[in-house]
């Protein structure tokens, strides 16, 4: 049979050729979607960077590529890393070209082109972080001094190749689109890091920094007798052996918080993350609190009754009456005005802080003593504090007549108010040494006396006789209920 009518091509004209259908581009997978804005970022990045570059050109970095149909999720996944690879090498070269012009641009116009484009920092090695300057004169010394080599990890920083120890450690990392640090002289601060160093040990006492110094280069030590790495940030590992070899030792969990404070600032200081405040660590101090149990302040409390005692020896101890004057109206005026010995006296003879009494903060007026506590413990800004002390009904230790018997002897040189006939300051030292001399020839046996027995007894006896909250808080200069800790039973001599 013939084929059907109308089945076959008509005669005389050609076959109708069969039009292909549209082939539509694959879309992203699923598993690629999360990937797919990337590589538009990436792309759409390189193309801005290419349109400001001018010094060399560079090839501009391939398309995404399609996925085939053929083409298995293996080899796209793979593809598609090489990819990322390529364009982040592509954008670090675009950058760094960047820069090279900048650079000439700013030689070649000076520091009015200060604002150019600073390289992005690598991570990498830095420098070790630097100890704390135990030097207390910080007009001369540098708050940071200069560390051992150690291995770091800080997050950001570049190797440094120059410049001192204190310039690496504030030299920190510098985000994209910003200057670093080392370009910051071209812009006329000068040596600005000497001056940061400055302020940084300005900001702790000089008790608090001697501290810090001693705690860093203990724990130094400790990594390199262990032979433990010097890496910085602190492993968490390091911590808690230090701390465990400590605790062997016999120091109390207090104390232990006071070196891992020290490490806590030397990290911080540097830039470096600080681990101190880990979990494990606060648990094994919580730990140890728990078995030690309460430790409790045995230091004896001072009293009127050894203080009446005690004038009767400054006569026999001290080689003139002008030293005798001295210890007497240093003794009084630490008990009744609860002075910490720091507010007192000089704690060396190189001692320049004057942060101790001066003659100027000194004032006899109308039968009282009003005296300037310009810095204290709490208070190293300076805001200062005025006590006014009342004249005493037993006059032995009165202490408005005992300062105002000195000062006849002593007359108006500026300095230390307790001072020594030559000019020199009355130190911590000196103070304590003829007082516990003298307590003993009191005969006061088995009590635990210090230089802070003169703030424990002032509000022991205050409390004694008497005086509200309000007005133990006020004699002693508390803002809180640690006065508590200071009253306990006056000794029955």
């Amino acid at each position: 049979m013939g084929p059907k009518k109308g089945s076959g091509p008509s005669k005389g004209k050609a076959p109708a050729k069969k039009r292909p259908a549209p082939q539509v581009s694959p879309q992203p997978s699923s598993s690629d979607e999360e990937s797919w804005p990337i590589w538009q970022e990436l792309q759409g990045k390189i193309l801005a960077l290419e349109a400001q570059k001018s010094v060399q050109k560079v090839p501009t970095p391939s398309v995404v590529p399609r996925k085939s149909a053929r083409e298995s999720k293996g080899k796209r996944k793979a593809k598609l890393a090489a990819l990322a690879q390529e364009l982040m090498q592509r954008c670090d070269a675009l950058e760094s070209l960047q820069v090279t012009a900048g650079d000439e641009q700013e030689a070649d116009e000076g520091p009015s082109a200060a604002n150019t484009v600073a390289p992005r920092p690598r991570r990498g090695k830095a420098a070790a972080p630097e100890l704390i300057s135990p030097e207390v004169e910080l007009q001369t010394e540098s708050f940071l001094s200069e560390g051992p080599s150690a291995t770091t990890s800080h997050p950001g920083d570049a190797p440094s190749t120059s410049g001192s120890a204190s310039d690496r450690a504030l030299q920190g990392a510098c985000p994209r689109g910003q200057r670093s640090a080392r370009g910051s002289s071209r812009g006329g601060l000068g040596d600005w890091r000497e001056e940061a160093s400055k302020a940084i040990g300005m900001a702790l006492a000089p008790r608090t920094r001697k501290g810090y110094f001693a705690a860093s280069v203990e724990f130094q030590e400790f990594r390199q007798t262990m032979q433990l790495e010097q890496a910085w940030p602190i492993p968490v590992e390091h911590l808690q052996q230090f701390i465990v070899s400590l605790y062997r030792r016999g120091l109390a969990p207090g104390t232990i918080q006071g070196r891992l404070s020290a490490l806590a600032f030397v990290a911080k200081v540097n830039g470096f993350t600080d681990f101190s405040g880990d979990f494990r660590i606060k648990k094994m101090l919580e730990g140890w609190s728990r078995e030690r149990g309460q430790v409790y302040d045995s230091r004896t409390p001072m009293s009127p009754s050894i203080l009446q005692q005690l004038g009767e020896q400054w006569i026999k101890l001290c080689k003139d009456q002008y030293e005798s004057a001295l210890f007497k109206a240093a003794t009084l005026v630490a008990f009744f005005g609860a002075l910490r010995v720091s507010e007192l006296v000089a704690m060396g003879r190189a001692d320049t802080s004057c942060m101790a009494l001066q003659l100027k903060d000194v004032l006899l007026q109308d039968g009282l003593l009003r005296i300037m506590v310009r810095r204290s413990k709490v208070d190293q800004s300076g805001k200062g504090k005025q006590l006014v002390l009342g004249k005493c009904s037993i006059r032995s230790i009165c202490p408005v007549k005992a300062v105002q018997e000195f000062l006849e002897i002593r007359g108006q040189l500026p300095g230390y108010l307790f001072s020594h006939s030559d000019g020199s300051p009355l130190t911590k030292y000196q103070f304590w040494k003829v007082t516990d001399m003298a307590l003993e020839r009191v005969g006061v046996t088995g009590m635990k006396f210090g230089t802070h027995s003169f703030r424990i007894g002032a509000a022991s006896t205050a409390a004694a006789l008497g005086y509200s909250t309000d007005q133990i808080k006020q004699l002693g200069r508390w803002a809180s209920s640690s006065y508590r800790r200071y009253i306990r039973p006056l000794p029955n001599v």
